[in-house]
């Protein structure tokens, strides 16, 4: 490549003994391409840039990983278990803010739950929880506006 000038780091590295790969620039620019481009120094061979670029051990960011869901008629559940313990009286619904049960979850109170699922129209986020590991029922967790939480969750 024109104009670059390879250097010799060894020696002037300051935490590290060695380095496999430098990037020389960010600013580097060639012919046909647009705007600045990383240009990097391999300190290896063919068969050793091989090996990295074969490597099979992967980190996955479990923040990506696609969760699961459980379908209630029309109600899409996207699973995940956890504890929800309301700060206020909450009611028990049979679907997510629609057909109250007549039942309540008082402040405090814990309830295991298996999934959430969302109600743009009630406005809220509902915990899903199974009622003798049968019928799902659903208590509104947090506010969709505002994002306010109606309990803590463990």
């Amino acid at each position: 490549m024109n104009g670059y000038q390879p250097r010799d780091l060894y020696g002037s590295l300051k935490h590290w003994k060695t380095a496999v790969m430098f990037q020389y620039t960010s600013t580097g620019r060639l012919p046909g391409w647009n705007g600045n481009l990383d240009f990097d120094v391999f300190y290896g061979d063919e068969a050793a840039w091989d090996k990295y670029a074969k490597a099979t051990k992967m980190v996955i960011n479990k923040s990506i990983v696609q969760k699961t869901t459980t379908k209630d008629g029309v109600w899409t559940i996207t699973n995940e278990v956890g504890t929800f313990r309301p700060n206020q009286k909450l009611g028990i619904f049979k679907y997510p803010g629609l057909e109250l049960t007549g039942k309540y979850y008082d402040k405090g109170e814990s309830v295991k739950y298996f999934g959430y699922v969302s109600n743009p129209q009630a406005g809220y986020v509902y915990i899903a929880y199974r009622y003798n590991s049968k019928l799902i029922y659903y208590v509104a967790c947090r506010e969709i506006a505002t994002g306010r939480a109606l309990g803590t969750f463990e």
